[in-house]
C-alpha cells in the first residue's frame, strides 16, 4: 500500500531538457510537520541553477524502453535559498531515487518518488513507508553509536567495578616505549611526536620530570628495559638509515641517577628480547623473539662475559600465565594459563586465531587478575582461576604497551595516539598488602 505524505504538481510546459548533474528539493512533511525540511533529489540532466551542484549518482531509469512517451513539465520547489522555476523533460512511469537523510545518518535505505500522470498533469509522489523506514533505521543507527559509546567508558562485564584513574599529563603525543620499576617508583616514555628520539624519566608519585636520554636524529629507540633496583636503563635503538652496509644498532647502558652513559653496544640489528638476571647483576640480548641462539650477556659495566650459564635468567616460579609468540611454522600463539588441576588452557585468543594481537600482559600480585594490551588498542582483564573476562575496553586507535606496579596493584598505561596529548592512566587490579 503506498502512503502519499506530499504531493508536488508539475503542470505542462514546453521547455528544452537539462543537461546531466542536478539537484532539486522537494518540501516534504517529516513527523507529521508539513514542509519541515527538504529531500535533495539526484535527477538526470543538469541544472539551471548552478547554486545546485550536487552529482547524479545513478540516474532514473525508464523500464519501458527507448520509445517511452515523453511529457514536458515544470514547478516551483522551495530551496535553501527560496522559491525556483525548473523546466525538466521526464519519462511516463519514471522512478527517481533520493537518498534519505535523517537526523545527521545517511540511511542505508532510498525513498522512492515516482512520476504519475495525472489528467494533463505530472505529479510526483513520495513513499512515506519507505521514508519512515529510512527515519527509523537513521534512529536505530543513532541507538547503537550511543550504545557502543556507552559500553567503551564504562566497565563491561561484572564486578568489581574497574576504573581508567588519570594520574597526570605527560605532554606530548603518542607513547611508544614505556616501562616502569616498582622499587625506584620511576617511569620511562619515549614518543611517537618525536620519532622515540628520546627516552623521559618521570617520577610516578609526584609526577615530575626527571631527566631525559636521548639519541642522534637517525635512530629511534625501540625498547626500554630498567633494572630490578632502577638503577641501570638499557636502551635498545634502531639504526633508521636503513644501511645494510654499514647498519649500527645500537644498545646503550645508563647509570640512572646519574644520567650518564655506562657503555654503547654495537648491533648488526636490535636484539627483540633484553632481561635483566634474577639477581640484576648481568644483562642478556637475544638474537631472536622467542627461540633460542645468539643470547650476548654483559655485566653492568658492559663487559661481556662468556660461558655464562643462561638458567640465571630463568624464574624460579612456575608461570601462572605464559605467553607463544607468533612465528612461522610454530604453535598458534596467545596466552595460556594452567586451571587448578594443572591443566594447560588457552586465555587467548580464540584457538581458531593464526596471529595473536596480544602486545603486553601481567598477572597481579595476588594472581587473581591477567591484564593485556592488544595491538588493536585493547585493555583486557581477565579474573583466574576461572578466566572469565571482566573488563575490556578501548584505550586507543593503535597499539600500547602496560606496566605493572607491584606496590599499589595498579595497570599503567598510556595511549599511543599520534593526534592527542598524552596522559599516565592506572586500573587497580589488587589492593596493596
Amino acid at each position: 500500500m503506498r502512503h502519499q505524505t506530499a504531493r508536488s504538481v508539475w503542470s505542462a510546459a514546453r521547455s528544452p531538457p537539462l543537461s546531466d548533474r542536478e539537484t532539486i528539493l522537494s518540501p516534504v512533511p517529516q513527523w507529521g510537520n508539513s514542509g519541515a525540511g527538504a529531500l535533495p533529489l539526484d535527477l538526470p540532466g543538469k541544472a539551471v541553477d548552478p547554486s545546485h551542484s550536487m552529482r547524479s549518482k545513478s540516474g532514473a531509469k525508464d523500464t519501458r524502453g527507448p520509445d517511452a512517451s515523453r511529457m514536458p513539465c515544470a514547478t516551483k520547489l522551495r530551496g535553501a535559498s527560496g522559491v525556483r522555476r525548473v523546466h525538466r523533460r521526464f519519462r511516463m512511469g519514471e522512478t527517481i531515487l533520493s537518498p534519505v537523510t535523517q537526523w545527521g545518518i545517511q540511511a542505508q535505505g532510498r525513498s522512492r518518488l515516482t512520476c504519475r500522470r495525472t489528467g494533463r498533469k505530472l505529479a510526483i509522489v513520495v513513499n512515506g513507508m519507505r521514508a519512515a523506514k529510512s527515519s527509523i533505521v537513521g534512529l536505530l543507527l543513532l541507538a547503537a553509536v550511543a550504545a557502543c559509546s556507552f559500553a567503551q567508558t564504562t566497565l563491561e562485564t561484572n564486578s568489581p567495578a574497574f576504573k581508567k584513574i588519570k594520574l597526570f599529563d605527560l605532554k606530548k603525543d603518542g607513547a611508544y616505549v614505556f616501562t616502569f620499576c616498582t622499587a625506584s617508583r620511576e617511569l620511562f616514555v619515549s614518543f611517537v611526536e618525536e620519532t622515540s628520539q628520546a627516552v623521559y624519566r618521570w617520577n610516578l608519585d609526584s609526577g615530575r620530570l626527571m631527566d631525559s636520554y636521548k639519541f642522534p636524529k637517525k635512530y629511534r629507540c625501540d625498547k626500554a628495559v630498567v633494572s630490578p633496583d632502577g638503577k641501570v636503563l638499557v636502551l635498545v635503538a634502531y639504526d633508521m638509515r636503513h644501511d645494510a652496509l654499514s647498519r649500527a644498532d645500537k644498545v646503550r647502558l645508563i647509570d640512572v641517577p646519574n644520567g650518564k652513559l655506562i657503555k654503547e653496544l654495537t648491533y648488526d640489528g636490535p636484539p627483540p628480547r633484553v632481561q635483566f638476571s634474577r639477581d640484576g647483576r648481568f644483562i642478556v640480548t637475544r638474537q631472536y623473539t622467542s627461540d633460542p641462539g645468539g643470547e650476548r650477556v654483559y655485566d653492568l659495566s658492559g663487559n661481556e662475559q662468556k660461558d655464562f650459564d643462561l638458567k640465571a635468567f630463568d624464574s624460579l616460579d612456575q608461570p601462572t600465565v605464559w605467553e607463544i609468540t607468533n612465528s612461522k611454522g610454530g604453535p598458534r600463539p596467545g596466552l595460556f594459563w594452567r586451571d587448578e588441576s594443572g591443566i594447560e588452557r588457552r586465555l587467548y585468543p580464540s584457538a581458531e586465531t593464526l596471529w595473536s594481537d596480544a602486545r603486553d600482559f601481567f598477572v597481579s600480585a595476588d594472581t587473581r587478575y591477567v591484564a593485556c594490551s592488544t595491538d588493536q588498542g585493547k585493555l583486557m582483564i581477565w579474573r583466574l582461576p576461572d578466566a572469565k573476562l571482566v573488563f575490556e575496553s578501548p584505550v586507543g586507535k593503535r597499539w600500547f604497551h602496560i606496566a605493572y606496579d607491584s606496590k599499589t596493584g595498579r595497570i599503567l598505561f598510556a595511549d599511543g595516539d599520534i593526534d592527542k596529548v598524552t596522559s599516565l592512566q592506572a586500573i587497580e587490579l589488587a589492593k596493596p598488602h
